[in-house]
């Protein structure tokens, strides 16, 4: 019973793979071509390199999550580098957006839910990949 569990999670998990791919596409998209260059869309007093490189960084995310559906290894490396840029998102969306901390904006709190999501489902698709990718790396 237990091994059928852990199948259906893992085949669970492999669909939000494939759900990620398209939803950082998107994101990525909606970024670069909709609104242009990183100063009109975030209004966050953030490094400019920071801002301009989001867009980009959710790409390969993406692209390593559709990879990772096959293979652990990229689910892991996926997840390194999306669990921090979701992170640093809703902790942005949190001090800028409804804190109004460093002369921050008044945004709507619905506008962390997409972050937030993105960040809960990464977070439970690779942190067990990770982990494993550590242990392999260090013994």
């Amino acid at each position: 019973m237990r091994q059928d569990n852990t199948d259906r999670y893992e085949s669970v998990k492999r669909i939000g793979c494939y759900f990620l791919f398209p939803w950082m596409m998107l994101s990525m998209s909606f970024k670069l071509f909709h609104f242009g260059p990183s100063e009109t869309f975030y209004v966050y007093p953030l490094p400019q390199f920071m801002l301009t490189m989001v867009p980009y960084v959710e790409g390969i995310g993406g692209v390593l999550m559709l990879l990772g559906a096959k293979n652990e290894k990229f689910r892991a490396i996926g997840g390194i580098i999306l669990i921090p840029l979701f992170f640093g998102a809703v902790a942005s969306h949190i001090v800028f957006g409804w804190l109004h901390l460093f002369n921050g904006v008044d945004e709507a709190k619905y506008l962390t839910i997409p972050s937030f999501f993105s960040l809960c489902l990464v977070s439970w698709i690779s942190v067990k990949p990770i982990l494993k990718l550590l242990r392999q790396s260090f013994g």
